[in-house]
């Protein structure tokens, strides 16, 4: 795996606040590696498509949705040598049911998905909705949550879900509790490790 060709262009949390750090990305790689080529990845939030890159190296194919067009836009370029991910524009919180059901979630329900990446809205209610309909919609998935130890509302919600066994932690990943990851932002360092890798514990249907 030629780590210098798939972070190309690539920059780190400290650079670009929204993104996830190198330690997040390289320990995706190393989790993930070739045990996952031939199964598919759901990206929820694309941003500007910089760990889009990385599940593409790892995954047949990433399905990657954002309902900022401009993002999508950067995505698309920064990623052209790459054939194998899907992009979507639109509002994954376009509501058929509030607050249970997603338009886009019904649009997937026929693709086949092994690996949910959770990085919306970064709110309680949004990452439980996100988990509870990655799990309704394709079974037994791994999740993986960014900004875990960055953002309480984020930490609460993956905890509660871990809690009432509706997930299990599989491994941390990413920038260590307390460091500094986020120099020009608000939340500059981490409580927690940066990220989580779950498995789900509720079975499709």
């Amino acid at each position: 795996m030629n780590r210098g060709e798939i972070f190309k262009n690539v920059p780190d949390k400290s650079e670009l606040n929204w993104t996830t750090t190198h330690k997040f990305k390289d320990d995706l790689l190393d989790y993930f590696g070739d045990e996952f080529k031939n199964k598919n990845c759901l990206e929820v939030g694309t941003f500007q498509g910089h760990t889009t890159r990385i599940l593409s190296f790892l995954f047949n194919k990433v399905i990657t949705i954002d309902i900022n067009q401009e993002w999508v836009d950067l995505a698309r370029n920064l990623n052209e040598d790459r054939n194998n991910i899907e992009y979507y524009i639109g509002d994954i919180y376009d509501w058929i049911v509030p607050g249970v059901t997603s338009l886009y979630y019904d649009t997937f329900k026929d693709e086949e998905v092994d690996v949910v990446f959770i990085d919306a809205i970064h709110k309680y209610h949004q990452v439980v909705f996100d988990t509870i309909n990655s799990i309704k919609t394709f079974g037994n998935i791994h999740l993986v949550y960014d900004d875990y130890g960055l953002l309480d509302e984020v930490k609460s919600a993956v905890d509660d879900m871990i809690n009432t066994g509706m997930i299990e932690v599989v491994q941390y990943i990413g920038g260590q509790k307390d460091e500094l990851v986020n120099p020009t932002s608000v939340n500059k360092y981490l409580k927690d490790r940066e990220g989580i890798i779950c498995k789900s514990r509720i079975k499709n249907g």
